[in-house]
């Protein structure tokens, strides 16, 4: 599902540039934080939504579908995002990104197919995987042009379109759902907007010159299939408690798991926006030998995000049935201790999520694959002990190991990196 935008300009890009100047981190990484906070919080209000019009049952099988395309959808777009935008000494072509990016999405499609007729999954479940796939195929394709912006330092361009599809996503949502149209006719809409959205995001973008190599294109492939598997890891890590849940509880339950999970991604779009601002800038620390600059760097952004992860706790912990309340239908303030810990291993979260992108700026997408296999195996392990034990308790508890196995193994494994990097110097 692509064309691309000024990929080509952006392979042109000198790494020596303004881009790198302190002033310009801050002002994108204001601009990633209030595009990522929109288009976040109007996800979360499709699902807020989804629970004043629809069941509980609607709900769930909602947060399946998503739990289900999310790995798939990774696995197959093999970061190729964040693979241009680390792309400093320019290997590959804008042309040979999209070509990847066509194939990556009819790959998730077939997966797809595989699932639903492997699983035998009721047509109403179908119908939502398949719907949603349809979506995110379409967000595949914006996201490889918002590439080409990050890497030239237009944020400013990507947390617009972000906050547009994301404003525009709620009120069509909204709308088909409060008409009585359900979780089916919801996803109808979703992915009709995020089509649009594709659309006018390639209005404002150069369509890509040149033609694709495919020697080019299979060594890409190669180098980005274990930052695609490591990033459908790192979703299946998210979702297996969901899966879980939804085996031992049902979908009840699990509509209540997706609903207090949903507050608890609030600082990791803190996190996310400070992470993909500074990403070119890590990437080039490390190809420059500047070795202490990426450690010092990572280090202040690892810190922050764990401090803003505990005042979320705190605020959960003080009034977490509140906010529950605020939002959702009263049944599901009765998940507050789930969202407290899920808050808790929000702020571990937050630590990976940084050191994770310090692995891919050093371009160690194997490495970081071998972290997230240990990490997901964790999650697994963590799942099947302590959900049938504790119920969504402990489903919110198994996020909370995962995130602190994956902390560990990314540490020890960036620790060899710097080590091993300055022993060949």
């Amino acid at each position: 599902m692509v064309t691309t935008n000024n990929i080509e300009a952006t392979t042109n890009s000198s790494a020596g540039d303004p881009l790198f100047s302190g002033a310009r981190l801050r002002r994108n990484a204001v601009w990633m934080l209030a595009g990522n906070a929109i288009y976040t919080a109007c996800q979360w209000g499709m699902l807020v939504a989804l629970t004043r019009f629809s069941g509980t049952e609607g709900v769930g099988q909602f947060a399946l579908a998503f739990a289900v395309t999310a790995p798939i959808f990774l696995l197959t777009g093999l970061r190729l995002r964040a693979a241009l935008v680390t792309d400093a000494r320019h290997e590959f072509s804008g042309a040979d990104f999209a070509f990847l990016r066509l194939g990556s999405n009819a790959a998730a499609f077939l997966l797809l197919g595989i699932y639903v007729l492997w699983t035998g999954a009721s047509w109403s479940l179908t119908q939502l995987i398949l719907l949603v796939g349809l979506a995110k195929a379409f967000e595949a394709g914006s996201d490889l042009i918002y590439a080409g912006w990050q890497k030239q330092g237009i944020l400013d361009r990507v947390a617009l379109s972000m906050a547009l599809r994301g404003a525009a996503s709620l009120v069509v949502f909204t709308a088909v759902v409060a008409t009585g149209y359900g979780a089916r006719g919801g996803c109808w809409a979703l992915a009709s907007v995020w089509a649009l959205a594709f659309l006018c995001d390639l209005s404002r973008a150069n369509r890509f010159r040149g033609s694709w190599q495919g020697v080019r294109c299979r060594s890409l492939l190669w180098k980005t299939l274990p930052l695609g598997l490591g990033a459908m890891l790192a979703s299946l890590q998210a979702n297996v408690p969901r899966f879980f849940v939804d085996r031992y509880l049902g979908a009840t339950q699990l509509a209540l798991f997706a609903a207090a999970a949903w507050p608890a991604l609030a600082g990791n779009l803190v996190v996310n926006a400070v992470a993909e601002s500074a990403c070119a800038r890590l990437a080039h620390c490390h190809a420059s030998a500047g070795h202490a600059g990426f450690a010092r760097l990572l280090g202040k952004m690892s810190l922050a995000g764990f401090a803003l992860g505990m005042a979320g706790v705190a605020v959960a912990a003080l009034a977490g049935e509140r906010l529950l309340g605020l939002f959702y239908p009263a049944a599901y303030a009765s998940a507050s201790q789930v969202f407290v810990i899920l808050m808790l291993a929000a702020a571990l979260a937050n630590v990976a999520s940084f050191l994770h992108y310090g692995m891919v700026a050093a371009r160690r997408f194997t490495g970081q694959m071998t972290v997230l296999v240990i990490t997901s195996a964790a999650t697994l392990i963590a799942c099947v002990i302590l959900i049938p034990r504790w119920g969504l308790n402990g489903a919110a508890a198994a996020v909370g190991v995962a995130m602190t196995v994956q902390i560990g193994a990314s540490m020890a494994a960036l620790r060899r990196e710097l080590l091993g990097v300055s022993s060949a110097e």
